[in-house]
């Protein structure tokens, strides 16, 4: 009977030391912050609107402003008055794994939330939508997306883009070629030198990059929309304090109307055609305490 019980006692260790180990490697990214006395946030270098170096070459945008805000929270829970922000730029090649591997806390950009990127991160409440459509010259007669059969298209590597633009192609069996560009910046200048017809991505980043474009007055945003998705912020899987609290600043920060403050600042400008949308989300996403 002793040597049972020792047998069963054995097998419940042995089904509990997963569980034990995967509870060890939580919330690494807040340990990580408390030793540094600083939280890291991944940022995009060009995605105006939501991130981007300003003039003065120092991380701006709507995404930016909000982490700031979520930085100022972790330093109070976690008794860090004065805690620093540490920016490393990424990539929409690059961001997940520097999220993975520990080199950034926070990604704070444009990322969209999808079930296939949830097999490697987790994701905060969403803090924008986006939309994906067409970027076109004026001239080139595209109006929507039939008008795209036979073109070449651009598409930004490691995007959602890739995904829902090939599947809305397949639905309605239009033919394109894709030219695969790394940023929002190369997808315009493509269109720009007639390499591409289209470049597609959100309707805000399109606008946040004609914004500086020379020559915008000859480029359009066209059709109807191809996505309809979220933007939230990046963490590492297993750190759900931290998520506590980035999910809780963001819930805060809609219950006071500053998070619709910060967005009717920096999106709404750029024309943004989901507005109503965007109400409902927040509405939504102000928790109670």
């Amino acid at each position: 009977m002793f040597v049972k019980k020792i047998g069963l006692l054995t097998a419940i260790v042995a089904a509990l030391l997963p569980a034990l180990a995967k509870a060890q490697e939580a919330d690494t990214a807040l340990r990580r912050i408390q030793q540094n006395r600083a939280v890291t946030i991944g940022f995009r270098e060009s995605a105006q609107p939501f991130a981007y170096l300003n003039e003065n070459r120092q991380a701006s945008g709507y995404s930016i402003d909000v982490c700031k805000r979520i930085a100022q929270e972790i330093g109070g829970k976690l008794n860090i008055p004065d805690i620093a922000i540490r920016y490393v730029p990424v990539t929409p090649q690059t961001r997940i794994p520097l999220i993975a591997n520990g080199t950034v806390d926070i990604e704070c950009g444009t990322t969209v939330n999808s079930l296939a990127r949830q097999e490697q991160v987790d994701f905060s409440y969403a803090v924008a939508l986006a939309e994906g459509r067409p970027l076109v010259k004026k001239t080139s007669g595209i109006q929507d997306l039939p008008d795209l059969n036979g073109k070449i298209v651009a598409l930004a590597a490691g995007t959602t883009a890739e995904r829902y633009v090939r599947a809305a192609l397949d639905r309605s069996k239009i033919n394109v070629r894709v030219l695969q560009v790394r940023d929002n910046a190369e997808g315009l200048l493509a269109v720009a030198s007639q390499r591409a017809d289209a470049f597609v991505n959100d309707a805000v980043l399109l606008g946040g990059a004609l914004r500086t474009a020379q020559n915008k007055d000859d480029f359009a945003v066209v059709g109807e929309p191809l996505s309809f998705e979220q933007v939230a912020f990046m963490v590492g899987k297993n750190n759900s304090g931290l998520l506590t609290i980035i999910n809780g600043t963001i819930a805060r920060l809609l219950a006071s109307g500053d998070l619709q403050k910060l967005y009717d600042q920096w999106i709404a400008p750029y024309g943004v055609p989901i507005e109503g949308e965007v109400g409902t989300l927040f509405k939504i996403e102000a928790i109670a305490e």
